[in-house]
């Protein structure tokens, strides 16, 4: 026991009793002494045993019930620890031994605390950061004027759906175009381009957005460049662990495909199973001992390198802005993937590619 007239805190959650200001505290509300980890001898019987470990598994269950980060250890259990009478079912503290109390719930600052936190860490880099790859965000002020402590909750936005996916009927461009890559029916262009950004604190985040092709942390999305050099498909942004194939499976631009397409893509792509079920087919750059007809191959392997030169162009227009151009810093990757949509459909309104 405490001495008399001594302190009472209590340990649970963020409560704030205190002892010295009962004035402050609703009325009936008392302070119950923690329970005290048991301590096990030799000379101890078997029950003795038994009922120390009892108390020790009380010891730490209540510890985990206030749910303080900083108050896990037994050894901080001592004879001046305390908990309110507040925090049990009723208000009223426990009404058998067996009672405990009601696990702690944050605040609803420790809840904007935490959110702030998570979004830094720009939640999972495994999964697309937002579902629909088509919307436009526009950011508008609050009519206040007011700062909010989240960048998401700062920007409003209004979503529009825009249908950016050519239709197969060609225009004049595409039809120039594809006569000089001598490649019928080509669709698109598919490549993924990756944006550098800030490494996470989490481990299992930095993980998954390590590129082993670039060494440093990455964010990577998949582009699909049309023959007249517009980007007509733009995912959301993955971890830049995330394969191409896995990518370009998920990221849902095999809906947009349709029977007899051909899509030009790079080595890194093995996805001609899923383009079967669609019917289309995939265009790939050969490999040296691939190659049945070396000089045939030869040729379409300049064709497709002639006709892709346009992601290239389309890449580095898109990295010409200062936001992707640079390392994402950490408070902006959960915007990252409307960032990289806004700046592709900035680059359509630029100078053709195929002039």
């Amino acid at each position: 026991m405490s001495r008399r007239g001594g302190t009472k805190h209590c340990c649970w959650g963020l409560c704030n009793s205190d002892s010295r200001y009962p004035e402050r505290l609703p009325e009936g509300t008392f302070f119950i002494p923690f329970p005290k980890p048991g301590k096990v001898r030799d000379t101890m019987t078997v029950l003795e045993r038994e009922l120390a470990e009892l108390r020790t598994h009380k010891a730490k269950r209540w510890q985990l019930l206030c749910g303080r980060s900083r108050f896990q250890s037994l050894d901080q259990i001592t004879r001046s620890t305390y908990i309110c009478s507040l925090h049990f079912v009723g208000g009223k503290g426990p009404r058998s031994d067996n009672d405990e109390p009601v696990l702690a719930t944050l605040t609803e600052s420790e809840l904007i605390r935490k959110q702030q936190a998570q979004d830094e860490e720009s939640t999972s880099f495994s999964e697309p950061m937002e579902d629909d790859t088509k919307t436009e965000e526009t950011a508008e002020h609050d009519e206040d004027g007011s700062s909010e402590p989240d960048l998401k909750d700062n920007i409003k936005t209004e979503e529009m759906e825009v249908h950016v996916f050519e239709s197969r009927c060609p225009d004049v461009r595409t039809v120039e175009t594809c006569e000089r890559c001598s490649i019928d029916n080509v669709r698109c262009f598919v490549d993924c381009i990756e944006f550098s950004c800030a490494t996470p604190r989490d481990g299992g985040q930095r993980g998954r957005v390590f590129s082993s092709s670039k060494q440093r942390t990455t964010m990577k999305a998949l582009l699909a460049v049309t023959p007249n050099g517009a980007v007509c498909f733009v995912s959301d942004l993955y971890g830049g662990s995330a394969s191409d194939d896995h990518i370009f499976e998920k990221c849902g631009i095999l809906q947009h495909i349709e029977p007899g397409d051909v899509l030009l893509l790079d080595k890194g792509f093995s996805v001609q199973d899923l383009l079967q079920s669609r019917q289309a087919t995939a265009q790939t750059p050969t490999f040296l001992r691939q190659r049945a007809n070396p000089k045939a191959a030869e040729k379409t392997t300049m064709r497709v390198a002639q006709a892709r030169v346009h992601v290239e162009r389309f890449r580095k227009r898109l990295q010409k802005f200062a936001l992707l151009g640079r390392t994402i810093p950490r408070h902006l990757c959960p915007i990252a993937s409307q960032a990289v949509y806004v700046g592709c459909c900035l680059v359509n309104f630029q100078e053709n590619l195929s002039i």
